[in-house]
């Protein structure tokens, strides 16, 4: 073995790694260090806003897609954009079922056969279940696991039947979904403490809802209690929740009679400002788009600790002759 080649080894049913190093000596050093498989999280915001919402989450080899309010088609393109075919999916999570949330449900399910999790209640008010076959009708109410991903719905406020958000835990890692909420409970804002990734939504500027095209009606259900979050709601929002890492926030379903991406990005940054926060390095703003995709990832790796003890030592180890610290 060459002088300062590197080699892993596994000890025992206890499956500990130790990095062995070829060094001049006779005798190689041999370090241990604490393994933790890379938690790689991935999420890809494939289309967002009220002519259309789907989400895909990535952790490590598992894939979700929340929403199906695109078409069938748009769904595949967006996936193969991103170097994901549809039958990868793991499963497809539906917040409500809204048009704009569920359009191209029926067409994508029939062609997949995918598991779809949604509310009982949310169920019923969703016509193209009956096309279905029984075993992609997955009903949901407190926290499950799809692999080695933890998922736990949350309660959000919309006028829908039984509407949600969700959090998602992969290792230590922490992913979070919320939109198509007109106010911010206490449920919303622990759902938002401490993550790593959010989906938030930042639907509108109350000056251009007012100012805007939209009948009085429509606008007082935006403004509801039921409705959408604002600009300013979300940046309240986010001044207020715990973070710990560096979080990066994707503004979601951002109105596109009453609002703009970049305005979003820029009132919500600015209120995260003057809140005392420094954006860009402890959290990150950007918005999202009806009609294109964006991605944003995060990853973690092991961490090698001190040289521990040399050859002899394995061998004694492995013989029952003395023992590794």
């Amino acid at each position: 073995m060459k002088i300062g080649a590197l080699q892993e080894v596994i000890i025992d049913a206890d499956s500990r790694r130790y990095i062995i190093i070829y060094t001049r000596r006779t005798i190689p050093i041999i370090y241990r260090y604490t393994y933790e498989e890379s938690f790689t999280m991935k999420v890809h915001v494939l289309a967002s806003g009220s002519t259309g919402n789907a989400v895909l989450f990535q952790f490590g080899e598992s894939k979700i897609l929340v929403d199906a309010g695109i078409s069938c088609r748009r769904i595949e393109h967006g996936l193969q954009a991103i170097g994901t075919r549809a039958g990868e999916l793991d499963a497809v999570l539906l917040t409500h079922e809204h048009t704009d949330h569920i359009k191209g449900l029926d067409v994508f399910i029939r062609k997949y056969q995918l598991p779809v999790f949604t509310r009982p209640a949310t169920w019923s008010r969703i016509d193209c279940r009956k096309k279905f076959p029984g075993e992609c009708i997955k009903e949901m109410e407190g926290t499950f696991s799809l692999g080695r991903v933890l998922i736990e719905p949350f309660a959000i406020s919309h006028d829908a039947i039984d509407p949600v958000g969700f959090c998602f835990y992969y290792g230590k890692r922490k992913a979070v979904i919320a939109t198509d909420l007109g106010m911010v409970s206490r449920e919303v804002e622990q759902a938002l403490s401490f993550t790593d990734i959010a989906v938030l939504e930042s639907n509108h500027d109350p000056q251009m809802l007012k100012n805007g095209p939209y009948p009085p009606y429509l606008k007082k259900r935006i403004e509801g209690r039921e409705g959408h979050l604002s600009n300013f709601d979300t940046a309240r929002l986010l001044s207020s929740v715990p973070r710990h890492n560096p979080m990066q926030v994707l503004l979601a379903h951002i109105s596109q009679q009453n609002n703009h991406p970049m305005l979003a990005q820029q009132t919500v940054s600015k209120i995260m400002q003057d809140s005392g926060c420094e954006v860009g390095r402890e959290i990150g703003i950007y918005p999202t788009f009806p009609h294109h995709g964006i991605s944003c990832t995060m990853t973690r790796a092991f961490a090698v600790n001190a040289p521990l003890f040399q050859w002899a030592d394995l061998l004694a180890k492995q013989d029952g002759r003395g023992k590794a610290n």
